[in-house]
C-alpha cells in the first residue's frame, strides 16, 4: 500500500471506487512497534517513506518516496504506526486522496506526520471525512512535523471530524514544522490535551520515539 524503504521509491494508484485499505492494525502483535511497544504493529503502508536508524551501531540509511493516490470514492483507511502520508529517517511519504467521504483511522505518526529529518504529505480533495473515530488515537497525527522535519495536512472542505491525540492538528517539536490546513466546511475538532492545535515547542522526546 505504498511503501518504500531505503532509497527507493513506491506508488499505489487508485482510479475510482469506495476502497478498504487496512494494514497491519493493532491485533494480531506480529510487528511491534518501538513507539508502541506491546501493544501496537508498525504498520509502514498507505504512503510511507522510512529510512534505517541504528543508533547503537551508528548505521544510518535514508528513506525512499512514497505515495498513494486514490482520486475518488468513499473510501476508509485503518492502520497502527506509521500509515496515511508519514516520513520516517529521511523519507518522504505522500497520502493524497481526491475526494469523497473518507475515514482515516491511525494509531501513531499517521496522516500527514514526519520525524527524523524527513518530509510528510496528506491532501484530500474534499467530502465529509472522518479522523480517529473508529479507533482511539495515540500520538503525533495531522500535521506533524518532529526533529527538523516538516509535515502538511490539507483538507479541501466538507464537514469533517477530527479527533486527534497529543501532538496533533498542526504540531511540531524539535525544530520541526507542522502545518495543518483545511479550507471549508462545518467542522468539528476533538483533542484530548492541550499539546495540540498549532502547539509547539522546542525539548527532546525520550530515545527511541
Amino acid at each position: 500500500q505504498g511503501f518504500a524503504w531505503i532509497a527507493s521509491g513506491a506508488i499505489l494508484y487508485d482510479k475510482s471506487g469506495h476502497d478498504s485499505y487496512e494494514c497491519a492494525v493493532d491485533k494480531p502483535l506480529a510487528y511491534p512497534s518501538p513507539q508502541t511497544p506491546g501493544y501496537a504493529n508498525s504498520s509502514l503502508c498507505q504512503g510511507t517513506g522510512f529510512g534505517m536508524r541504528r543508533d547503537t551501531t551508528k548505521t544510518h540509511r535514508s528513506g525512499g518516496i512514497a505515495l498513494l493516490r486514490d482520486l475518488a470514492g468513499n473510501d476508509g483507511y485503518l492502520g497502527s504506526t506509521f500509515v496515511q502520508g508519514t516520513g520516517y529517517w529521511f523519507g518522504t511519504g505522500i497520502l493524497a486522496d481526491g475526494g469523497g467521504n473518507d475515514h482515516y483511522d491511525g494509531l501513531f505518526y499517521a496522516q500527514g506526520a514526519a520525524a527524523h529529518f524527513a518530509l510528510a504529505f496528506f491532501l484530500d480533495g474534499g467530502g465529509d471525512d472522518e479522523h480517529g473515530l473508529r479507533q482511539t488515537p495515540l500520538h503525533s497525527q495531522m500535521g506533524l512535523g518532529h526533529d527538523f522535519s516538516s509535515a502538511l495536512f490539507v483538507s479541501e472542505g466538507g464537514d469533517d471530524i477530527y479527533r486527534g491525540p497529543s501532538r496533533s492538528q498542526g504540531a511540531s517539536k524539535c525544530h520541526g514544522h507542522g502545518l495543518f490546513v483545511d479550507n471549508g466546511g462545518a467542522d468539528i475538532y476533538e483533542v484530548d490535551n492541550d499539546k495540540a492545535i498549532g502547539w509547539a515547542t522546542d525539548y527532546d522526546w525520550a530515545p527511541g520515539t
